[in-house]
């Protein structure tokens, strides 16, 4: 579905272009993970890039953290003696950018912002005109889109403003706009409503608007690890392993949670998580 919304926005750029003959391009970042980049890139091949360029998509993967339980025990998820792992998703999207040629291409492509998107909100609108267009207007370096929740107990990440230093390293930095998971949010916090009755916080749908620099400059910053549910397929030795079952924990993988404030000058960019 992003493709086809992709490759409709580019013919529409380029019917709009001053000389019809030059190619709108535009660069497609998908972030994978070592557990899911082998099956992303070959369902790209098969499907033939789903009418984009190949050039013009470019997979880089996200490092995976090792899984834990309530008590900080590794999960064992073969005989073998591996155990079990998990990516870090959206979260860590900066850092895999960094560490991988993306931001270097988009120098010599000349990008200077990238559209980020969680491929789990399937209407989400790719590099879309309005959002990003009214970040450059406002010559502002990050923003993320969100809307009114209607309900009290709807698992979005809710956007709010720290009080206090985000950093020892950056003490000077107050009042900073932050993302909070709704698992870390207290009941309060969750159920809090304005004079008119509605919720107070809004929650994120996964669209963020970056600059190139912006990107850059802070993803040397330190971030705070965190610790992430999940739900994840472990060896349970309490049961008769001849029956090669399967059981599922509700983990804590030791997740960063790069910084994502209320989460691009020409040439646009798209970055994709893999929903892994």
């Amino acid at each position: 579905l992003f493709c086809e919304r992709l490759r409709r926005l580019i013919t529409l750029c380029q019917a709009e272009e001053k000389k019809p003959t030059q190619r709108v391009s535009v660069p497609v970042f998908v972030m994978t993970s070592r557990l899911t980049h082998r099956t992303v890139v070959e369902h790209f091949e098969a499907n033939s890039y789903f009418g984009l360029p190949p050039g013009d998509v470019i997979f880089f993967d996200q490092s995976v953290s090792p899984v834990m339980d309530m008590n900080g025990r590794l999960l064992p998820q073969s005989l073998g003696g591996e155990f079990a792992q998990s990516s870090g998703g959206t979260g860590l999207v900066l850092r895999a950018l960094a560490n991988s040629s993306c931001l270097e291409q988009c120098r010599d492509r000349g990008v200077e912002c990238l559209h980020i998107l969680g491929t789990e909100n399937l209407l989400a609108r790719v590099c879309d005109p309005v959002f990003l267009g009214f970040c450059r207007q406002l010559d502002i370096d990050c923003a993320c889109k969100v809307t009114d929740r209607v309900d009290a107990n709807e698992d979005l990440e809710l956007f709010c403003v720290r009080q206090s230093p985000v950093s020892t390293q950056f003490a000077d930095i107050e009042d900073a706009a932050c993302g909070v998971e709704a698992f870390q949010a207290s009941k309060e916090l969750l159920q809090a409503r304005n004079r008119t009755g509605a919720l107070s916080y809004a929650g994120s749908i996964n669209s963020v608007f970056m600059t190139v620099s912006y990107i850059e400059e802070v993803v040397g910053r330190p971030v705070q690890p965190q610790r992430v549910p999940r739900v994840v397929p472990y060896l349970n030795f309490h049961v008769d392993l001849t029956d090669s079952e399967v059981s599922l924990a509700e983990a804590f993988p030791d997740l960063s949670s790069a910084l994502l404030p209320p989460k691009g000058k020409p040439g646009l960019g798209v970055a994709k998580g893999s929903g892994a």
